[in-house]
C-alpha cells in the first residue's frame, strides 16, 4: 500500500478542519439565569408593578417598591467597556434610584425570580453615582429566598441572616468604593457551601481577566440554601441623593456575566479568506 504523507495544511485546513478556525473564533453567546435592561415591556415611570415579562429572562412577577426610596424608569441606558473584554450596553433605558422618605432600607425594590439553587452564582449590574453625598453612603443589590426585611447582608459585615448582597459604597474613602460620577461595573460571586451561599466575593471594575482577585470578601457560618428574589437596598442616604442601575445579569459562570471582547472585522475577514483559499485547494486536489 502506498502512502503519501499529507501537508500540514491539509491537516489543519482538510474539509473540517476549515470549519474549526473559523467557529471557534466566533464570539460564544453566554446563556444567563436572569437578566434585564429594563427596556423592552417596561414604560418610563415609577418601577412599581413593571415587569418586562416575556421580554426578560429568570423573571417570575413584577418589581414591588415601597415609599422608602423612589425607583423610576428614565430614558437613556448605561454602558460600560470591560478591561480586555466587551461592552455591557444597557440600552436605552435605565433604572433611576433617588432619595425617598428614609435615609435607609432594607426592602425599597424587590422582584421574583426564578429559583436559582446552582453551586456558585454571578451577579452584575451598572451603576452611576448622579448626586451621591459626602456622607457614608452605600447602596447594595440583595439576593435571598424569601421577601423579608432583613437583607442587610454584605462584604464589610459578614453578618447573614436570610440573604446576601453586593455592597459599594458612594464614597471614595471604603476600599469597594464607587467611581465618582462615572459608570461602575459590579460582580459579585455568591459561594455555596454545604447547601447553603455562605461567602460573597465583589469586584468593582474588574478587567475581563480578573475573576480570581476580588475587591472584597466575606464568609459567614450561615446562609441561604437557594435565590428567587432579587432586591435593591440602601443605607445612610441624604436629600438628592441619586443612583442609576442597568445591565443587571445572574449567571453561574464569570463568562455568563463578563462579556468577552469582539474580534474586529478585519478578523472575520481573513479567517474568511484563508477558508475560500483552502476550498479551492482541497477541490483542485480532489
Amino acid at each position: 500500500m502506498n502512502y503519501t504523507p499529507r501537508s500540514l495544511a491539509s491537516l489543519v485546513f482538510g474539509p473540517i478542519g476549515i470549519v474549526a478556525p473559523l467557529v471557534f473564533c466566533l464570539p460564544i453567546s453566554a446563556s444567563v439565569l436572569v437578566e434585564t435592561g429594563f427596556d423592552t415591556g417596561y414604560s418610563v415611570g415609577s418601577l412599581n408593578g413593571q415587569t418586562g415579562g416575556v421580554n426578560e429572562t429568570g423573571f417570575t412577577g413584577s418589581w414591588t417598591t415601597t415609599s422608602d426610596g423612589n425607583f423610576d424608569i428614565i430614558s437613556g441606558g448605561l454602558s460600560y467597556a470591560v478591561s480586555g473584554g466587551g461592552t455591557i450596553a444597557g440600552g436605552v433605558n435605565a433604572l433611576k434610584y433617588t432619595y425617598g422618605t428614609m435615609a435607609s432600607s432594607t426592602t425599597p425594590a424587590l422582584v421574583g425570580i426564578s429559583t436559582v439553587n446552582a453551586s456558585d452564582i454571578y451577579v452584575r449590574f451598572l451603576v452611576q453615582q448622579i448626586t451621591p453625598s459626602t456622607a457614608t453612603d452605600f447602596i447594595y443589590l440583595w439576593a435571598s429566598n424569601t421577601a423579608g426585611t432583613n437583607h442587610n447582608k454584605d462584604i464589610d459585615a459578614g453578618v447573614f441572616n436570610d440573604g446576601l448582597a453586593a455592597k459599594v459604597y458612594g464614597v471614595t474613602t471604603s476600599t469597594t468604593a464607587l467611581s465618582d460620577s462615572s459608570v461602575n461595573l459590579v460582580v459579585a460571586k455568591f459561594s455555596q457551601s454545604g447547601g447553603q451561599y455562605k461567602s460573597v466575593d465583589v469586584w468593582i471594575n474588574p478587567a475581563f481577566s480578573a475573576s480570581e482577585s476580588p475587591t472584597a470578601s466575606t464568609v459567614s457560618a450561615t446562609g441561604v440554601s437557594s435565590v428567587s428574589y432579587l432586591g435593591f437596598a440602601f443605607n445612610n442616604m441624604t436629600a438628592g441623593t441619586e443612583y442609576r442601575f442597568d445591565g443587571l445579569a445572574i449567571g453561574t459562570t464569570w463568562a455568563d456575566v463578563m462579556p468577552a471582547a469582539v474580534p474586529e472585522p478585519s478578523t472575520y475577514g481573513t479567517f474568511a479568506g484563508i477558508g475560500v483559499l483552502m476550498m479551492v485547494v482541497v477541490r483542485r486536489r480532489r
